[in-house]
């Protein structure tokens, strides 16, 4: 049975995942729009060029969010897979680490940026330019919040003894 805290990741965790699917419909939606008013009605709209590329950093953020909650992220551990017990988790608390600290710097330097933007609209719609530039933010957040607790799994993996059985066949291998 999942805890509590458990319970309300999976349920953040399942929105941000409806969400990311509903920009991609959006974003679907409003391009080819778009191209049709532009080259069959001869009457190009003006808000899609303007908040296409705010749908496209909300898609790549939440994205990579999900990306790295299911390990799906692209990353080159052909060796370190080929590492075994203690040192394979050593380094994986390195790049752990560097991912932490990279997005903390993300998050801690996008936040001045989306408070300088809020009072500000994008010109062809009443939306606030800072929730558009938020997804920098929270993205960040949200994959600094996952990356944290593979952080603590590496250093229990590192700290932790070795279990009896584990023992006793590594004896019974010599």
């Amino acid at each position: 049975m999942r805890s509590k805290k458990s319970n309300i990741f999976y349920f953040c965790y399942q929105i941000y995942e409806t969400l990311l699917m509903l920009l991609l419909v959006l974003i679907i939606i409003i391009l080819p729009t778009q191209v049709f008013c532009r080259f069959v009605l001869n009457h190009s709209l003006t808000w899609p060029d303007e908040i296409s590329p705010y749908i496209l950093a909300w898609i790549t953020f939440l994205g990579s969010f999900i990306a790295l909650k299911t390990e799906q992220h692209a990353s080159f551990d052909l060796m370190v897979n080929k590492l075994s017990g203690k040192v394979k988790y050593f380094f994986s608390l390195i790049k752990n680490l560097v991912i932490s600290i990279f997005l903390f710097v993300l998050f801690y330097y996008s936040l001045p940026l989306v408070i300088v933007k809020w009072p500000d609209h994008i010109y062809t719609l009443p939306i606030s330019k800072g929730f558009l530039y938020s997804a920098v933010s929270v993205g960040a957040l949200l994959m600094l919040y996952i990356s944290s607790f593979e952080v603590i799994k590496n250093i229990k993996n590192i700290f932790k003894k070795r279990e009896r059985k584990e023992v006793e066949g590594s004896r019974m291998k010599l």
